[in-house]
C-alpha cells in the first residue's frame, strides 16, 4: 500500500520504528551481498536479495499497511549497484544492461501502477508502484521477461487475497513477494539479454 505509516508533527506521515528497523537491516544485508559478490555470482546474489527485499516488504505491509520509502530506496540501491557487475557477467555494454533494468521495471507494471496511483490513490499506495519498479528493475537484470511473471502472479495473488479477505483490497506487497519468488524460480529457463534478447 502506501509508503509510510502513522502521523507525526504537523500531521505529516512517518514510518514506524518497526519499518525503520527492518528497512535498515535489509539495507545493510542486501547491499553488502550485492557489492561483495563476485562478477560470476552477482546474478544469483541479486535473486536472493530481491526475494529477501520482497518478503520484508510483504511482512511490513501486512503489519502496517504501508511500504516504507527506505525499503524501496534500498531495493533501488541494490539494483543500481549490481548493474556494472551484471554487465561484466553478461559481457554486455553498461548501457544495454541499464536498458534491461528499465525494461524490467516497465514489464513489471510500474508505469501502469504509477498511473493508477495518480488517478486513484485510494486504490493503490505510493509504496506499491515504487516496489514494482524496484523489483521489476532488478528482475530485468536477471532476465527481463521474468518481470512479466512477477506482475502476473502478483496481480492474481492480490485479487485472490482481496476476495478471500472480504474486507476490501488486500495489501499488495505479499502478492509481489509471491510473484518475485515465481519470477526467480523461472529465471534459469528464460533468456537473459546476453543469451537471446535483441540488441
Amino acid at each position: 500500500m502506501a509508503d509510510v505509516h502513522s502521523t507525526g508533527a504537523g500531521g505529516r506521515p512517518r514510518a514506524t520504528n518497526f519499518t525503520r528497523a527492518h528497512a535498515a537491516l535489509v539495507a545493510i544485508v542486501a547491499t553488502v551481498l550485492v557489492l561483495t559478490s563476485s562478477t560470476a555470482g552477482v546474478v544469483a546474489t541479486l535473486r536472493v536479495a530481491l526475494v529477501g527485499l520482497a518478503l520484508v516488504a510483504a511482512v511490513v505491509d501486512l503489519r502496517t499497511g504501508r511500504i516504507p520509502d527506505a525499503l524501496n530506496a534500498t531495493c533501488a540501491t541494490c539494483v543500481v549497484a549490481a548493474i556494472p557487475a551484471v554487465a561484466a557477467s553478461h559481457r554486455s555494454a553498461l548501457g544495454e544492461t541499464a536498458v534491461d533494468a528499465v525494461a524490467g521495471a516497465a514489464l513489471g507494471g510500474a508505469p501502469v501502477a504509477l498511473a493508477l496511483w495518480i488517478i486513484r490513490p485510494d486504490a493503490l499506495g505510493g509504496g506499491d508502484w515504487k516496489l514494482l519498479g524496484c523489483v521489476g528493475a532488478g528482475l530485468g537484470l536477471v532476465a527481463p521477461v521474468t518481470a512479466l511473471v512477477m506482475i502476473a502472479v502478483a496481480a492474481a495473488a492480490h485479487v485472490a487475497g482481496s476476495l478471500v479477505g472480504g474486507r476490501g483490497p488486500a495489501p499488495f506487497a505479499p502478492g509481489v513477494a509471491v510473484g518475485t519468488i515465481a519470477a526467480v524460480a523461472t529465471s534459469p529457463y528464460v533468456p537473459s539479454h546476453s543469451a537471446g534478447w535483441p540488441s
